[in-house]
């Protein structure tokens, strides 16, 4: 029963008056214990109830702060503290807070607050700091929506997931007084002389140590002023490096969509996986989850198995099989740059200072359109859909994305002259150490202002000559990497008549472009007589020194051009090694080759197949131009006809599915070359038995990690003029019979 009471009122906490309207006697059940109150009625009253002191005395009430329970009359009644839960705002998706970032967010409104009303927003203890800061701040409800001001203080990315409560909602009449803010018109100013000033700070030994800790290589020859003034250049844009995906940021400006060729679904079971590897696949999709590069997916329509690889430190790698879905969407055009336009820009200033920068997991910095997400959309372990929210390695047009962000950034800035870039390697140059800096600068705010950020164990700075596209680029202009005539510098001298006529196999492929071949070849040629007594003379050294100049110079070896297609020739010798060549077709319409290559077995590779030795030898091949590769048809001409079914094989064990894994990627045509023809590749493969114990260590296996992620193969053909031009090896041998029919078209 309520009475009207005009004259009485309360004061809050804050010492504002409440307006009681009117009384009204209640009974209040506390877990079973029914108790009788008054009330008195406030208008506006943010809480449901508020009891005073006099009741708590009265009635015994005692409040345990430590178990968050209280106990009424004498522990008669013992009750779990209660959290208010319903009057809250709540994220309305999923959001990712790069490290030392704020924004402000999109959050849903709790039932009762009504349209265009003025609501006060106050951070939730329980998430204040944890882990990120939540601002105060007045709000305007619309269509049960606001927006909050979050803050990340965290050296790493923050996830938080749809519905998660940040703030409580308060009424307006709690404001005592409230202040308009105005933001200073120096404030970005003042923040950054404070950086710089910080940064400036930093004492020799704690900028290398930073230097240790990142991983930077950093030229030797650069003064200790030069090394010092870089090292606290790369400090102040320390965030423009990640070193691990917790650190890896997206760019805001893009979102690749992607176009179907029809409306056919594909829908791949998914692979069964051992107890040990469902554990592995589900944490690391956990992991990827967290880090907000995949969502939880509401498709049926599309599914792409999932695998692991091992890793050479005998972790595992999970693998998404995008071949299916690949299949279906529609390839979009990269235009690439041309070699001979951007090689004459980098050489004409003729740069002093050369950095590199590589992005680090380039593809996951960019978003992908979110009506296009289904299409990825695979099944975890656990049975849960997920489908990646940013590019993913192994989409059909992830490369095109990559390259379309970076020429929107890097192709007209303030420097045109001094910023480089072909896929996800960034070169910077400078005539001077100044002018150096400065582009160096230009590059990180370009890349800082875009969120977009670099493996820092991958940049080189201040060197005077870098490698760059599979060529060594310098003040002194272009040469080819020592790394693409190694092979070829290191032809050891024959020991035999066997050894010598597999020298020859090599050398008369391009005996056309040797000037004087008969007349240079004279002695070497002797020892081929059948009674004649194998002695290597001062006179043969001298012709094999002149052969392997003309290999390594033009006519015969031709830089590489990015405007042809890419031609691989391969062969492996058991217990041997293996080789490999990379030709392109000249002006003069006949192939030349751009790269020799070759690794000789370690006593672990003496056990491989053939089939396998070629699968490695193919792998690396590609790798020497792997940025370039991935956008172009490649041609494969083997011997060895499990090659030729690559699409089709059924790894057997760990190694082939990493090598199957990373060949996937590429837009394979394998075709089938007899061996007699194939004499040059097989020379290179095995001319490791010549070779000293000395020179045959400089052959095997580097223990870097290869790369493995994979790419699945898509379905194109290749062009008339490689098709026509691959036949020139079988034309050296006017006896020789064409190529066998047999091919892959992947």
């Amino acid at each position: 029963m309520a009475q009207n009471i005009n004259s009485t009122s309360l004061i809050s906490a804050n010492g504002s008056p409440l307006h009681v309207v009117a009384m009204t006697d209640l009974v209040v059940n506390m877990g079973g214990l029914h108790i009788p109150v008054s009330f008195k009625v406030v208008r506006n009253l943010n809480y449901q109830m508020i009891i005073g002191a006099d009741f708590l005395v009265k009635n015994g009430v005692v409040i345990d702060y430590r178990t968050s329970t209280v106990s009424i009359g004498d522990d008669l009644v013992r009750l779990q503290s209660y959290r208010e839960t319903t009057n809250c705002v709540t994220t309305l998706n999923m959001i990712r807070l790069p490290a030392y970032t704020e924004a402000t967010v999109a959050v849903k409104c709790p039932c009762g607050i009504q349209e265009d009303e003025i609501i006060l927003l106050e951070p939730l203890p329980s998430v204040q700091f944890k882990p990120v800061a939540v601002a105060n701040s007045l709000n305007r409800c619309q269509d049960g929506k606001t927006v909050s001001r979050l803050l990340n203080l965290n050296p790493f990315p923050v996830t938080l997931r749809k519905g998660t409560r940040i703030a409580s909602v308060q009424r307006t009449d709690n404001i005592v007084s409230c202040i308009p803010y105005k933001q200073a018109d120096n404030v970005e100013q003042t923040s950054e002389i404070n950086c710089i000033g910080e940064v400036q700070n930093l004492t020799p030994e704690e900028l290398e140590k930073f230097c240790s800790e990142y991983g930077f290589k950093i030229s030797p020859d650069l003064t200790s002023g030069q090394r010092n003034e870089l090292l606290l250049l790369l400090f102040q844009y320390k965030n423009v490096f990640a070193r691990s995906l917790e650190e890896v940021k997206q760019y805001p400006g893009f979102q690749l969509e992607l176009d179907l060729l029809s409306n056919r679904k594909v829908y791949h079971r998914q692979f069964r996986l051992s107890p040990d590897d469902s554990k592995i696949a589900q944490e690391q999709i956990d992991s990827l989850f967290n880090l907000g590069l995949i969502e939880e997916s509401e498709s049926c329509e599309y599914n792409s198995p999932i695998f692991l690889v091992n890793k050479r430190d005998n972790t595992k790698r999970l693998i998404i099989d995008l071949q299916g879905v690949n299949s279906i969407i529609a390839p979009k055009l990269v235009q690439l740059p041309k070699m001979e336009e951007l090689l004459d820009e980098i050489t004409s200033s003729k740069p002093k200072y050369l950095s590199v920068c590589d992005l680090r997991a380039g593809y996951y910095q960019l978003f992908l359109a979110k009506n296009s997400r289904p299409i990825t959309s695979f099944t975890s372990p656990s049975g849960r859909r997920y489908q990646w929210s940013v590019l993913p390695f192994g989409l059909h047009n992830s490369p095109y994305g990559m390259l379309y962000v970076l020429t929107n950034l890097f192709s007209a800035k303030k420097y045109p002259f001094s910023i480089f870039f072909f896929m996800d390697d960034l070169l910077c140059t400078g005539d001077t150490w100044e002018s150096h800096m400065r582009n160096v600068k230009v590059m990180f705010q370009t890349l800082q202002d875009n969120n977009l950020t670099c493996n820092p164990s991958k940049c080189e700075f201040g060197f005077s000559h870098v490698e760059y596209l599979g060529l060594v680029i310098g003040s002194n202009g272009i040469q080819i990497s020592p790394r693409k005539l190694k092979a070829i510098k290191k032809v050891p001298v024959p020991t035999n008549r066997k050894s010598l006529q597999r020298l020859f196999g090599l050398m008369n492929f391009y005996r056309r472009f040797i000037k004087d071949f008969s007349q240079r070849t004279g002695h070497m040629r002797k020892l081929l007589i059948k009674d004649e007594p194998f002695v290597w003379s001062d006179e043969c050294q001298k012709e094999l020194d002149y052969l392997k100049n003309c290999l390594m110079s033009s006519p015969i070896l031709q830089p590489f051009d990015l405007n042809q297609d890419l031609v691989i020739v391969t062969d492996a010798a058991q217990k041997v090694g293996y080789g490999w060549q990379l030709l392109q077709l000249g002006q003069d319409n006949k192939l030349h080759p751009v790269s020799y290559g070759g690794q000789a077995n370690t006593r672990a590779q003496a056990n491989w197949t053939a089939a396998q030795l070629e699968l490695s030898a193919l792998a690396l091949a590609l790798r020497q131009y792997e940025s370039f590769a991935i956008h172009k048809q490649v041609t494969v001409l083997t011997d060895n006809s499990p090659v030729l079914h690559v699409d089709k094989w059924r790894c057997v064990n760990a190694r082939e599915r990493r090598l199957i894994t990373y060949l996937m990627q590429f837009r394979l045509r394998i075709k089938y070359i007899r061996g007699c023809n194939n004499a040059s590749a097989d020379y290179l493969s095995r001319m490791y038995q010549d070779m000293t114990e000395e020179d045959r260590a400089q052959f095997l296996p580097e223990q870097a990690e290869q790369d493995d992620f994979v790419v699945p193969i898509s379905e194109c053909r290749l062009t008339n003029e490689i098709e026509e031009s691959s036949h020139q090896i079988c034309s050296l041998n006017p006896q020789a019979a064409e190529f066998s029919p047999a091919e892959n078209r992947s």
